[in-house]
């Protein structure tokens, strides 16, 4: 169980890892939004380095 865990996790670390430039060449701002229902949405605002939600 525990070698399944390790691979696992650096499986996903190492995809987690290329997707960070795409994050860093985005412009300051909302970078994603969706609708769920009514009033209610989600949204990911990118101020520098940091996300936010």
């Amino acid at each position: 169980m525990t070698n399944y865990r390790n691979n696992w996790q650096a499986s996903n670390l190492e995809a987690i890892h290329k997707q960070i430039p795409w994050l860093h060449q985005q412009p300051d701002g909302i970078i994603f939004q969706q609708q769920i229902s009514g009033d209610n949405c989600i949204a990911i605002n990118k101020v520098k380095s940091l996300l936010l939600w």
